[in-house]
């Protein structure tokens, strides 16, 4: 029955409804969202999302810059596995030219939760493989859940002397299995 034609009880005045609606409203609008599977529950929840960075100063070194943040979510028992792959092997580029990270980092940032039994990563090295990808395995069991967890990927390089002004990037893909 549409609002609109509901019948108004003779004690209760039309405000009271209209208050209470807003109220109700406000509440579902300021509730942060829960995740509601557990460790085991269906559907099984695997997502990764991620953002990259940008504007770095490449007229100097850089030391632990910030180039990637992932959220991740997983409620399966054997947690998760992330490959990341980097599509210049862990290189800036533009055109011909091209600054070399000389350390790449895997750090937690203190944001969410991750499982029981899953081990946050500390400045965890990442070494890419010839193809240019890593793979971040955590544990193999959790029992609790993994909640909007944060990891950062952080890089470091030389001073970049004699190089071109311009727009230098890498490419990272980051992709989420359950694990194993």
């Amino acid at each position: 029955m549409p609002y609109s034609s509901r019948s108004i009880p003779p004690n209760r005045p039309m405000s009271v409804w209209k208050v209470g609606s807003i109220v109700l409203g406000w509440t579902l609008l300021l509730t942060p969202p829960k995740v509601l599977a557990g460790v085991g529950d269906l559907p099984v929840i695997n997502s990764l999302q991620a953002i990259g960075t940008m504007g770095h100063n490449f007229n100097q070194a850089g030391s632990s810059v910030q180039v990637a943040i992932f959220m991740i979510n997983n409620n399966h028992a054997n947690g998760f596995d992330i490959t990341f792959t980097f599509a210049n092997r862990g290189k800036f580029i533009h055109g011909a030219n091209e600054i070399a990270m000389t350390s790449i980092l895997l750090d937690k940032m203190g944001i969410g939760t991750l499982g029981n039994g899953l081990t946050e990563p500390n400045n965890t090295v990442v070494t890419l493989d010839g193809a240019g990808s890593w793979l971040w395995n955590p544990g193999a069991t959790q029992t609790t859940e993994t909640s909007n967890y944060h990891v950062q990927l952080k890089a470091s390089w030389h001073h970049p002397s004699g190089i071109l002004a311009g727009y230098y990037y890498e490419t990272v893909s980051a992709t989420i299995s359950i694990g194993l």
